[in-house]
């Protein structure tokens, strides 16, 4: 039902300057740390890629009125794809069914054109 997935609270983390995959996995930890003692319920996630300045900036939107569960953050390359809908739709769904339990995703563009996915997992 809809109104599972409606919320209005939010959490930013962002990451120290680096490689954006190290980024996701020290992100990761932090959103596990939120997460754990089951006080929120995380309903989506946002990703932006700062270039300039090498880090990454997340948002969780989350509700904390519902009982909560641990997430996981997941994160895989796409490669270096054309800007073609389809292309890209067939390389989120790929990598999407390597992970269980897929609660929502977000993707960034490093400034190198590599499309990466951040899967956001139950977890």
């Amino acid at each position: 039902m809809i109104e599972h997935q409606i919320h209005a609270k939010f959490k930013v983390f962002i990451s120290e300057a680096g490689i954006p995959y190290a980024a996701v996995r020290r992100l990761d930890a932090m959103v596990r740390a939120f997460t754990k003692e089951g006080k929120h319920a995380v309903k989506s996630v946002g990703v932006e890629y700062l270039e300039k300045d090498k880090r990454l900036v997340l948002s969780l939107g989350y509700r904390d009125d519902v009982p909560g569960y641990s997430v996981k953050l997941t994160s895989v390359s796409l490669g270096r794809l054309q800007l073609q809908p389809e292309a890209i739709e067939q390389a989120m769904t790929k990598a999407a069914g390597d992970v269980e339990n897929v609660i929502c995703h977000e993707f960034f563009v490093t400034d190198d054109g590599e499309f990466v996915m951040v899967l956001l997992s139950h977890g």
